[in-house]
């Protein structure tokens, strides 16, 4: 379990530094109430569900086929 972990860090330090920048956008469209910065953070959610999406999906059907079918961005 551990080594899977360790390969799927590059997924995740991309998943949490695109969700850290949309609390930021949010945050800052709302303490300036700015529509449009508000919008772009929204869109960076947008993004951040769609990493988080392909990175489950690449754990659950990469062990499911006992190979790399979806590749994570490994560190090795």
């Amino acid at each position: 379990a551990a080594s899977k972990i360790s390969k799927f860090l590059f997924t995740l330090f991309t998943l949490f530094t695109i969700l850290t920048i949309t609390f930021l956008l949010l945050a800052i469209g709302n303490l300036s109430n700015s529509s449009l910065i508000i919008n772009i953070g929204g869109w960076c959610g947008i993004i951040t569900a769609f990493i988080a999406w392909y990175g489950c999906a690449a754990i659950v059907i990469n062990s499911a086929f006992k190979k790399s079918l979806l590749p994570l961005g490994l560190y090795a």
